[in-house]
């Protein structure tokens, strides 16, 4: 069964919720004089003071602190030549978007209650959509911009929804399953839900009929992503290695040849590569490529190096991808490498948990 203290990060990991802290026996195990305690004290002090001056400043920011009735503030870290773009201008309803062009759905991490926005990034204005949870941790628009799934961090697990894009009438897809559910990635037939689920410390990954209602177990890993024409998904395998298989789970094989963790997938548009982030010994994905996934020589392109690491990564169709910088909670827009070229950086949001960036269809 799944432990009731599993829950999951920013950046789709599954960690533990800290159990409350238990009273103990004195620290010293025995009474000090007062003379005594109050040198010792002032002594203290003074080194919590120094060691804070030289350590704080060099600390990132947590983006896991959680809001709940306060609302944060959090000004993003600009990477690079990084440009910030005017803040959105709210549109009091999302009917009032443009009929084309490109959305971002995303979670903002200001809000107190986390609420869901859409956003027209060519025209910079925004709309809000307040009827959904105030728990949701991560989410994928329907191909039509129709519906959403979206995971909830719910009594420390989590499960799969799926609800109209306006939140109306929300569906507990995975409730029949015991597995913390993460990361919900639609097929471009807008038919099925890729997502991970784990469970006893293993992570697998299954396909939901989105119409049926039905769900099958087809590999073990996590992170799957569809490929544009629908025939195969793209993972971390067991180990943590990108990897890709068909749709139904078979031809599993990986596409890299590192040693080093891999995750966040996102195919290019054509289905010819896929872009991906790697940790490269730490916790964060520092580093981002891309590699075609039918390569055998597995040659990778070299994208970009992020210091404090990026939390999710999806390619774009104009030549850019985005990203969210780990810690600063910033949505940026950035062109991919174009023989040592400018990258680009624009930051197109700032506050953002989660995210998804879609064309509707025409």
């Amino acid at each position: 069964m799944t432990n009731k203290n599993d829950k999951l990060s920013s950046d789709g990991e599954l960690s533990q919720y800290p159990e409350k802290p238990k009273r103990g026996d004195s620290l010293w195990g025995r009474r000090l004089s007062l003379p005594i305690i109050g040198g010792i004290a002032a002594v203290v002090a003074v080194l919590g003071f120094v060691v804070g001056l030289i350590v704080f400043p060099l600390l990132p920011p947590n983006p896991n602190v959680m809001i709940d009735s306060v609302p944060r503030t959090n000004t993003p870290l600009p990477i690079g030549d990084a440009q910030f773009l005017p803040s959105p201008t709210p549109i009091a309803s999302c009917a009032d978007l443009p009929p084309t062009g490109a959305r971002i759905a995303y979670v903002d991490y200001n809000a107190v209650n986390y609420r869901l926005f859409i956003t027209d990034p060519e025209r910079l204005t925004r709309c809000a959509l307040t009827d959904l949870p105030n728990n949701l941790t991560q989410l994928d628009v329907s191909p039509d911009g129709s519906r959403i799934a979206y995971t909830r961090d719910e009594n420390g697990t989590s499960d799969l929804w799926v609800a109209d894009i306006n939140g109306g009438n929300p569906v507990n897809a995975t409730e029949s399953i015991s597995a913390a559910v993460r990361a919900p990635s639609w097929s471009p037939n807008g038919l099925r839900i890729a997502f991970a689920g784990e469970e006893d410390g293993a992570s697998s990954i299954y396909v939901l009929d989105a119409e049926a209602g039905t769900i099958s177990a087809v590999s073990s890993g996590s992170q799957p992503v569809w490929s544009p024409d629908g025939t195969r998904i793209a993972f971390a395998n067991a180990d943590g290695f990108l990897s890709v298989m068909d749709d139904d789970g078979t031809d599993a094989r990986r596409v890299t040849n590192s040693d080093q963790a891999e995750g966040l997938p996102s195919w290019s548009a054509d289905g010819t590569r896929i872009m991906f982030g790697r940790k490269g010994g730490g916790d964060q994905y520092v580093q981002v490529y891309t590699v075609n996934p039918d390569d055998p020589q597995m040659e990778h392109q070299f994208i970009g190096n992020f210091p404090v690491g990026v939390t999710a990564l999806q390619w774009l169709r104009n030549g850019r991808y985005a990203y969210i910088g780990y810690g600063n909670l910033g949505l940026h827009s950035r062109l991919l490498p174009v023989e040592g070229g400018g990258t680009d950086d624009k930051i197109v949001i700032v506050n953002v948990n989660t995210f998804d960036w879609w064309t509707p269809p025409s």
